[in-house]
């Protein structure tokens, strides 16, 4: 080793004398290389002339290793380095590839070279460093030495300057866009070898889409803190990971067998996985070809795909394009149309040259499970592709809807969203194949299948599905059938205005769009999501003088001088004891202080108060302000109270109406409001009882969107659920008009600011007091009925107090209407449900409501609270029901891991079994259920607890009571059924 270091002093001889401070800055930091160094000192790191790689003479890689051992200067090092990463043919080391002598280099760069010379190399010294590092296996030793140190690290020390340093390292290697490019070109070494080379190349798919890198930054967050990584970031977007496709793929220059378009389709394949963060990727390359008018790239990357990739890639095609229109409604504006033809040009392009696409596509339209997360504009530019391509194939997916859209199993137990998409596809596919090929529209509808497809529409039982058929069978008899023969069924439900957007499906606009439409439509679902500002408040006290205890806004006050001697002559009062001549005089009243004029400073007094809001529009300004908390906080103060006013008296809420919501929905406080969330729900329950039918539905939809928080999204539900309860006629119940300020106990509190932080669930315990409300209701009449049983022995000693019937006819109280009742199903439920279905089906696992358990209680609470109090009168109760009822019994396994989401499950199975009173036709249309329902409802009972009594009072005396009360309720509507089977039995 002595030797070693003699040669390798003698052959830097060469080097400039100017490099000795350098030497001598690199000793220093090797010495005291666990202290940062104040100011690290700048190392020029340019070739020296004279200093080149012949008069190191590095004879091999071994040599170069035993170099890098001794922790050489910094001139060697940078010669060593310069040395490994030629690629003049001056050797055949390539670090690339893998191999035991390239991993015995990269560990002792990692581990030898990192720690000491880091910080003392400048931008080419660092550079030269990292270039080494480019490949699979120094990529993954750098992570597997980070981790390594997080794990041992237990406390602040001399290892968080290392962990920095590899964060450093990591970013430096896979910041630019050319890093996917740069590792295969690497790897093109190893092509002689097919299976080394997929191999290696798999690894690199591997690490850059299984968040190797993301893992690491946020364990390394928790662990030092995000103040300490001083800005470094190693999470790559979707726009960098298809830009990197993009170069990868345009590579030049390849080798013999080398397919850089196969490569990248690797890697734009595993951007596919759910919940990966580069899912837009797709997005972001579509657009790429977009603006460049040329789609041959991805094209190119589609064809290199297998089949079951493509599935995947239309799929998440579609999904990305419904993020920016997720309603379920659509309508015939410029903005709707320009949708469906940028949609529908991109689809056409993608659909041309790809028949496995094609195919693929045209399979996803009639997926029951993946259709309903489409949007419509998203369904109806992917017919509009298909029938400019293959008119053939869509005749062949029409007659396949219609035979879908018929099944009698589908019409009794498919959710209402997906039978809403079938039929939307049949009318959308009819209307266009008519207009290219109207014999051929014609053959299709006039099959025996699409009148047998009606008529078990018109004879079930679901209004919904009845509905859906009807608007079928009137959509084409209108498109295909003469004036006279066409088909009208003459009932209210077919003249509303959503009736009339059904039929118009037939007539839907055709166009396909060119490069801007396409472009506008990637930027619209591009679009950053809306994050929550926060504001900073302003805080005056150390910085404005206090006077008489207030803030002074004003120049500051001359000191007053004080008059300590009386100057001129001195008044002397004199009185006397008559009052005989003040009688006459009245003296005036004490005027009222006012405390605007109570302050010395006239800069103090405030004339310009804020006065309550007039107008919705006055309203919305004062709601934005964020400079004047009076402003602010008298805006929300009175939000409720004039909404209520203006509701019924012209169209100024109807014309504001979503946009007051969007904004109580998102609002901050910036000014640590009293009550702040309490005046907030009151504005939004206001705001959907001005128009529920309208303001409902919209206000659900926004409970799923990614927009909100999940406080905000539990303030939404909230809303949802009081504002339906108020509308059944429960006013009073859920009153929120109480004063929140009259607790003297305890008499320490936390100051207003930290209390309001603290207290942020108090919108979701309102909900939770109501669904206590509707749970006492309903099981203290089935204990009150199991007393009587046990104490029937007694029935004697008991005393009855009759009343006279017309003392009872005039107490007797007259129910209000439960205009609830009417809209529940189409305001509340279904958008409620649909929006769920939605939110789950696009995001699985990775959805806010599964790990959320807080959340996904509320919702359910929610449609309970609801369902309760629109009651047995309840239109469409017994699709309601179903769905309903199927929704629950696939949450069982979410509810046995969490006792929130339990309890609210029993509670939605006991207000489920309680509000259909007709038990029989509940048991014969729900056997399954009914039964299921039951077993599980046992199984909680007996793993909470042992006995048949409930005891104490904690949670799972809470949750056996709720089962005891859904075994008692499923028992009750069982053995009424069997009554009325025995009775029927015994009458034949």
């Amino acid at each position: 080793m002595e030797s070693l270091l003699n040669e390798v002093k003698a052959s830097a001889q060469a080097v400039s004398n100017d490099d000795s401070k350098a030497t001598f800055v690199l000793r220093e930091v090797v010495s005291e290389r666990h202290e940062r160094p104040a100011a690290p000192a700048a190392v020029d790191l340019a070739p020296v002339q004279g200093s080149s790689i012949a008069q190191l003479s590095i004879s091999d890689h071994s040599h170069a290793l035993q170099i890098l051992q001794t922790k050489p200067e910094i001139d060697i090092l940078l010669t060593t380095l310069r040395w490994l990463i030629s690629t003049t043919g001056q050797h055949d080391l390539n670090l690339n590839l893998p191999g035991p002598t390239q991993a015995k280099i990269i560990y002792v760069l990692i581990e030898t070279i990192l720690p000491t010379h880091w910080h003392a190399l400048n931008v080419s010294g660092r550079n030269a460093f990292t270039e080494c590092l480019t490949s699979i296996a120094g990529l993954k030793a750098l992570v597997l030495s980070l981790r390594r140190l997080l794990t041992q690290r237990t406390k602040p020390g001399a290892s968080d300057l290392l962990i920095l340093d590899l964060l450093e390292v990591l970013e430096m290697i896979t910041q630019p866009n050319d890093i996917f490019s740069k590792l295969w070109s690497g790897l093109c070494a190893l092509l002689p070898d097919r299976v080394r080379f997929n191999l290696t190349w798999k690894e690199v798919v591997n690490f850059f889409g299984s968040h190797v890198l993301d893992d690491a930054q946020g364990e390394a967050v928790v662990k030092l803190g995000t103040n300490a990584l001083r800005g470094i970031n190693l999470t790559r977007s979707a726009s960098w990971y298809a830009s990197s496709i993009l170069r990868l793929a345009s590579t030049t220059g390849k080798p013999e067998g080398a397919d850089s378009v196969a490569a990248a389709s690797q890697l734009f394949v595993k951007s596919f996985s759910p919940g990966h963060a580069q899912r837009d990727c797709v997005l972001h390359i579509a657009r790429h070809c977009v603006v460049e008018r040329n789609y041959d790239i991805l094209t190119s990357i589609l064809a290199a795909m297998q089949r079951p990739d493509k599935r995947r890639c239309s799929e998440v095609l579609l999904q990305c394009l419904s993020t920016s229109r997720r309603t379920s409604e659509f309508d015939a504006s410029d903005a709707y149309n320009q949708e469906v033809a940028g949609i529908a040009g991109l689809l056409l392009v993608l659909t041309t040259g790809d028949e496995v696409f094609r195919q693929e596509l045209a399979k996803i339209i009639l997926d029951v499970q993946f259709t309903p997360k489409s949007s419509f504009s998203v369904r109806q530019a992917a017919l509009l592709a298909l029938v400019n391509t293959r008119i053939n194939e869509v005749s062949t997916l029409l007659t396949k809807a219609i035979s879908l859209f018929g099944d009698q199993l589908f019409i009794d137990q498919g959710l209402i969203s997906r039978q809403e998409a079938i039929a939307h596809v049949v009318l959308v596919s009819s209307g266009l194949i008519h207009r290219a090929q109207p014999a051929l529209a014609s053959t299709a509808v006039r099959s025996g299948g699409f009148m047998q497809a009606i008529s078990n529409r018109l004879a079930t039982s679901s209004a919904r599905a009845r509905w859906l058929g009807m608007i079928v069978s009137t959509a084409i008899s209108h498109l295909i059938d003469k004036p006279e023969a066409q088909m009208s069924f003459g009932t209210s439900d077919m003249a509303t205005s959503e009736a009339k957007q059904w039929l118009g499906l037939t007539r839907v606009d055709d166009r396909i769009g060119d490069y801007e439409d396409a472009l506008w439509v990637i930027d619209t679902a591009l679009k950053p999501q809306r994050v929550a500002r926060h504001i900073e408040q302003r805080s005056f006290t150390s910085e404005l003088p206090v006077i008489n205890g207030k803030q002074s806004f004003g120049p500051p006050r001359p000191p007053q001088l004080l008059q300590t001697e009386v100057e001129g002559d001195r008044i002397t009062e004199l009185i006397d004891g008559s009052s005989d001549v003040n009688d006459d005089f009245k003296p005036y009243t004490k005027p009222d202080s006012d405390p605007e004029d109570s302050d010395e400073d006239a800069t103090l007094v405030n004339r310009d108060k804020a006065k309550p809001p007039v107008y919705i529009r006055t309203l919305m300004a004062m709601l934005r302000d964020t400079e004047k908390a009076e402003s602010f906080q008298l805006a929300i103060k009175h939000a409720a109270p004039l909404i209520r006013r203006k509701t019924g008296f012209g169209k100024e809420i109807s014309d504001h109406a979503e946009e007051l919501a969007r904004l109580l929905s998102g609002l901050q406080d910036p000014f640590d409001t009293n009550d702040f969330d309490d005046l907030r729900l009151q504005a939004l329950i206001a705001l959907v009882l001005s128009n529920a039918t309208i303001m409902a539905p919209w206000l659900a939809q926004q409970a799923f969107a990614k927009d909100y928080s999940i406080a905000q999204r539990s303030i939404i539900l909230t809303a949802v659920g009081l504002s339906g309860r108020e509308l059944a006629g429960y006013k009073h119940e859920d009153d929120l008009n109480r004063n929140f300020d009259d607790a003297t106990f305890p008499s320490k509190q936390l100051p207003q600011s930290m209390r309001a932080f603290y207290d942020s669930a108090r919108s979701s315990r309102l909900l939770d007091i109501a669904s206590q409300h509707v749970e006492r209701d309903m099981i203290q009449p089935m204990a009150l009925a199991a007393a009587d049983q046990t104490t029937s022995h007694l029935d004697a000693v008991k005393v009855r107090k009759f009343s006279s019937r017309a003392d009872v006819q005039r107490t007797k109280r007259k129910p209000a209407a439960n205009e609830l009742a009417k809209v529940f199903n189409t305001a509340f439920f279904q958008p409620l449900l649909v929006s769920f279905h939605q939110e789950i089906g696009a995001l699985g696992d990775a959805s806010t409501y599964f790990s959320t358990p807080m959340l996904l209680a509320t919702f359910l609470k929610t449609l309970a609270i609801l369902l309760h109090a629109s009651g047995p009168a309840t239109l469409s109760l017994t699709q309601v029901t179903s769905d309903f009822w199927e929704m629950l019994l696939h949450l069982r396994m979410r509810a046995t891991g969490d006792i929130m989401i339990m309890e609210a499950v029993l509670f939605s199975f006991l207000t489920l079994l309680q509000v259909n009173e007709n038990h029989q036709d509940l048991a014969q249309n729900n056997p399954k259920q009914l039964m299921e329902t039951k077993e599980w409802a046992e199984l909680v009972f007996e793993r909470t607890g042992g006995g048949t009594l409930i005891e104490g009072e904690g949670e799972e005396a809470r949750i056996r009571t709720l089962c005891a009360g859904v075994l008692t309720k499923a028992s009750e509507i069982i053995a009424a059924y069997q009554k009325v089977l025995l009775g029927s039995w015994s009458g034949m």
